[in-house]
């Protein structure tokens, strides 16, 4: 008898999900297929008069199964894709939506220029890792930067943050200056956070990232070595899958809005931007974040852009605004290396 009563309840949850998900089978692979599906499953739920066969009811459902899945007799069910879900050519193929870039006002200890703060545990530190009181204007003066760059001008925008403490704090200001409601604020648990400096976490902020610079420069795949305290040690390429992750979870969900992706370093958003241009991570310090900075990206239609590799022709090029710049900042990087812009001269 229990083995009777699991079957027919077996029976019951298969003929359920089947007849639900009969209406998917695309009308277009014809109406022998459907057909089969539905004696397949009606041949599941039949009575025998000499007792249940548990092993033609397995049958049953099994060819009920394939016929679901699209291999029966051959045919082949297209599967709903949203585009650019596979990310196999997220960085080059035009995306849905416009993306505004906020790198999170100054943090606290970055306002005492002490020593570097990565470790995730410290993410939701007010103390430490709130916006200071430059923060805060920075904060103030992103939500104005969107607000001329047309951000959700003509539908309400949506913001994602990251939950780091500084980038919640830059996101409530934003949304506040432009009136979002609370449902269109959507907090990212990890994919957005800064990047993990490993060995470097606790020391003085321009040796470590003058260090780590220096070898991403010639690696991507550079990871610094591993801290006892369990702080990531994160490459170029470890930052650009996670942002990819949530790139692809956005171009998933929305279609022509605009959405501002707020996190608290510059070494998310500058490998994202970086990614997106199709250059290669070795350049990502190209397009590095100030605190409070902000970029719109319009991928939507996509405009070839110049390699920003080091070049003997590059006063040859005629690049204007933003492209000129990286490629002014991409060439002093290689050139002088990163210390020149961790310690300028007056």
């Amino acid at each position: 008898m229990p083995c009777r009563l699991g079957h027919a309840v077996l029976l019951l949850i298969a003929s359920a999900s089947c007849a639900a998900a009969f209406h998917a089978v695309p009308a277009k692979i014809g109406v022998q297929t459907r057909g089969t599906f539905l004696r397949s499953l009606h041949a599941s739920m039949r009575p025998e008069t000499d007792g249940p066969s548990l092993a033609s009811r397995r049958e049953a459902l099994s060819t009920a199964a394939k016929v679901l899945l699209g291999v029966a007799g051959g045919a082949v069910l297209p599967l709903r894709q949203a585009h650019a879900a596979s990310g196999a050519d997220i960085w080059t193929a035009p995306l849905h939506n416009r993306y505004f870039l906020v790198r999170a006002g100054e943090q606290t200890w970055e306002s005492e220029g002490s020593e570097l703060i990565s470790h995730p545990v410290y993410k939701l530190h007010m103390e430490k890792c709130g916006l200071s009181d430059a923060g805060y204007n920075h904060a103030y003066s992103a939500a104005e930067t969107l607000s001329t760059l047309g951000f959700g001008a003509t539908t309400e925008p949506w913001v994602w943050t990251s939950i780091h403490v500084a980038a919640t704090q830059t996101a409530q200001a934003i949304s506040s200056h432009h009136k979002i409601s609370h449902h269109h604020v959507v907090p990212e648990f990890s994919f957005l956070d800064a990047r993990g400096f490993g060995c470097y976490e606790g020391t003085p902020v321009a040796e470590a990232r003058a260090a780590v610079w220096r070898e991403d420069v010639k690696d991507q795949d550079y990871r610094m070595p591993p801290n006892e305290d369990g702080t990531p040690n994160e490459s170029l390429r470890d930052v650009q899958v996670r942002v990819r992750q949530a790139l692809q979870i956005m171009e998933t969900q929305y279609q022509d809005l605009d959405i501002a992706i707020v996190a608290p370093d510059a070494e998310t958003l500058s490998t994202l931007h970086c990614s997106l241009e199709g250059q290669p991570l070795v350049n990502a310090h190209s397009f590095h974040f100030s605190p409070g900075e902000v970029r719109l990206l319009d991928y939507r239609t996509r405009v070839e852009t110049p390699n920003l590799a080091v070049s003997e022709d590059f006063g040859k090029l005629q690049l204007t605004g933003v492209q000129h710049n990286v490629m002014r900042v991409s060439n002093h990087l290689h050139i002088n290396g990163p210390e020149s812009f961790l310690n300028p001269q007056p």
